[in-house]
């Protein structure tokens, strides 16, 4: 055969005694994709690592906030109350505050880092910053104390927890920016495909700081000395692991945000979801027919309270299928109490007169 079929011929003598090894050689790498963004499977695992890595100095940061503080107050002579205001009051007050206007701020915002990053970028130095702050506040509210009692009388306990007050406040305000669009990155950033894996592993990470912290640095938490280098310690390494995360991870381009609606009404239309705590049957069947009933419940939602616990206290329990959870049907909720379960797991009974 000559001329063109001569070629096609040749052609198909060559590919067809090609081995499997040299056809895996060139066929196509798979990608990964997340919005606009296109991963080959190194440059994912490293997405994954620098998020991991973020994730675990954040959660180690929280733990040290949460457990070694209290047991500064306590030393210090602090009141339940007292430490109850600065660990509990303080920070919560702070995230009602802060949180759904960075929220909303973040999922406006188009710039040059991404709408994500920035919010996590600038805050991290302060952050940092302000939680090895905490840790020597109490020194620095004794310094406080003798420079102002020839102007104030003030007693020296009221001035230290002024100041421990306030380190905190200023930590928790940088940290809320961080707390509001964090978890927002994920969806951002790692492929819908994937997204329950990384979830899997961001949750094996935020336990394994917990049992980091617990089981090599608990230890040390009472004793005065160590407790201003252990805040010291997180801080470094959150400066560190979030530094390099928002400079390793980068976010795809967004379309333009939609257009204000009238003033009043912004909220309208937003897509939500139910998230649910350790509830029993009775709320989770109430959550179910707010969903159902909401039409801007567009976003899954979770109900795990009965994965978790013995009973849920209703005579009927109700049934996942397919991923979903089927609204319950009948009078009211369309559940019904359980009464002997009720009777067994009661452990003390109260009246309350509401006249």
């Amino acid at each position: 055969m000559t001329g063109p079929d001569l070629r096609v011929e040749d052609t198909t003598v060559v590919m067809a005694s090609m081995t499997r090894k040299e056809s895996a050689m060139v066929a196509p790498r798979r990608i990964y994709r997340a919005g606009t963004l296109r991963y080959t499977l190194r440059e994912l695992v490293a997405v994954f690592f620098w998020m991991l890595l973020g994730d675990f100095c954040f959660q180690l940061s929280m733990v040290v906030f949460a457990s070694v503080l209290p047991l500064k107050l306590k030393g210090l002579g602090a009141s339940n109350s007292v430490i109850g205001l600065i660990v509990g009051s303080i920070p919560s007050a702070m995230n009602m505050i802060v949180l759904p206007v960075v929220s909303y701020r973040s999922d406006r915002h188009r710039g040059r880092l991404g709408r994500r990053i920035p919010y996590l970028l600038w805050p991290t130095p302060l952050i940092a910053l302000f939680l090895a702050v905490v840790g020597f506040s109490d020194s620095l509210g004794r310094w406080l104390y003798h420079f102002l009692t020839t102007s104030v009388h003030l007693s020296q306990a009221t001035v230290l927890f002024w100041t421990i007050g306030l380190c905190v406040g200023l930590y928790q305000f940088f940290n809320s920016f961080v707390a509001s669009v964090y978890y927002y990155l994920f969806n951002d950033v790692v492929p819908q495909e994937l997204m329950g894996r990384f979830y899997g592993l961001f949750r094996v990470v935020s336990a394994g700081a917990a049992f980091i912290f617990n089981f090599f640095i608990l230890g040390y938490a009472g004793v005065p000395a160590m407790q201003r280098w252990i805040f010291v310690g997180a801080g470094a390494m959150y400066l560190v692991a979030f530094g390099l995360m928002c400079w390793r991870v980068r976010e795809g381009q967004y379309p333009p945000p939609p257009e204000r609606k009238a003033q009043g009404t912004w909220l309208a239309g937003l897509p939500s979801w139910y998230g649910s705590g350790v509830d029993l049957g009775i709320l989770e069947a109430l959550c179910l027919h707010v969903c159902a009933a909401t039409k801007s419940m567009t976003r899954p939602s979770d109900i795990f309270g009965r994965a978790i616990r013995q009973h849920n206290l209703i005579t009927d329990p109700m049934t996942v299928g397919d991923g979903a959870m089927a609204v319950p049907e009948g009078l009211g909720l369309g559940v019904e109490l359980d009464r002997a379960a009720l009777d067994r797991y009661t452990k003390r009974r109260f009246t309350v007169n509401l006249i």
